[in-house]
């Protein structure tokens, strides 16, 4: 489904790319970027230009025409189409923080029976229809998430920072969209991982340096030693040769 508009015009495949970031991050956005694909796959089949919103497009004589006759539309699909574009225009969704998987896989489902009608007509490959895929990208900005928030635990732990301070107050935290939060959380474990390498490195370049001290030590002890060896070899001749010469 990630390739689903893979041989449409570079204008529709950006604004899935926007609808599909929205539903990652669960973000209100969605219904804004539907009214935008919608609007942009219904012009793409239009033989003339059409001002306004979905809902003028949709209740343009010679489009309905188009679209029944021409691609074959259900009325139930255009009919949710019609009702949906009416509900986001209205801003029916407004004091919506968050999207739900209901309303994603309802509208989803809607967009992908007159995407299916279009490509049937222009000889356009698509994939088949897989609700498990908005199901599994729904919850793919939460998954982030929880990593990200796991990753900078355990990031404070093996750094012990007494001193660390967020970089915004929870509460105003807990307060961003879920696109925000994975953005300062990626920026705060970013942050602990510079500091860590940077720690890492300090102790390295200390290891190393005790390295070559006692590397000097040990060049110095072999000195010391065969100094020693020779001063006493050449006492233990001294003593044999004496005793030698007693006899």
């Amino acid at each position: 489904m990630e390739n689903l508009f893979l041989y449409f015009n570079k204008n529709i495949k950006a604004r899935y790319i926007t609808l599909l970031k929205n539903i990652k991050y669960r973000s209100n956005s969605f219904y804004d970027s539907y009214i935008s694909l919608a609007e942009q796959l219904i012009r793409s089949i239009s033989t003339k230009e059409i001002k306004g919103s979905l809902h003028n497009l949709l209740n343009d004589n010679e489009l309905k025409n188009i679209i029944f006759n021409d691609y074959l539309v259900s009325k139930e699909t255009y009919n949710k189409l019609l009702d949906y574009g009416n509900k986001i225009n209205s801003h029916k969704h407004r004091l919506e923080k968050e999207i739900t998987i209901e309303n994603v896989l309802s509208y989803m489902n809607v967009l992908y029976d007159l995407v299916l009608q279009i490509a049937k007509k222009d000889n356009i490959l698509i994939p088949s229809y897989n609700e498990d895929f908005f199901v599994d990208l729904f919850n793919k900005g939460i998954r982030e998430n929880e990593n990200l928030q796991n990753e900078l635990a355990i990031l404070k732990r093996e750094l012990a920072l007494k001193d660390y301070k967020e970089e915004i107050p929870l509460e105003q935290f807990n307060e961003l969209s879920l696109i925000d939060k994975n953005y300062y959380l990626e920026r705060a474990v970013n942050s602990l991982k510079s500091i860590k390498l940077t720690t890492l490195e300090e102790k390295l370049n200390k290891s190393l340096e005790m390295l070559l001290n006692l590397n000097e030590s040990i060049k110095e002890n072999r000195s010391l030693s065969k100094a020693i060896a020779k001063m006493i070899g050449g006492n233990l001749d001294y003593f044999m040769e004496k005793e030698e010469n007693s006899k």
